[in-house]
């Protein structure tokens, strides 16, 4: 899939390996590789599109 920063518009693609566990307000984790593609690793959360492929 292809996850995307809906503020900065910087994206990156990433494989689904995991669909758990559930957090309240969260529909995605991501490996912090992954994350410091598309925001700083301090930010913690960010607002996300998700395209599959």
């Amino acid at each position: 899939m292809t996850v995307t920063n809906a503020y900065s518009g910087a994206s990156t693609n990433c494989v689904v390996n995991d669909r758990g566990p559930y957090v309240g307000g969260r529909i995605l984790d991501l490996s912090p590789a992954s994350f410091a593609n598309i925001a700083p690793l301090g930010q913690g959360l960010t607002q996300a599109v998700l395209h599959w492929q």
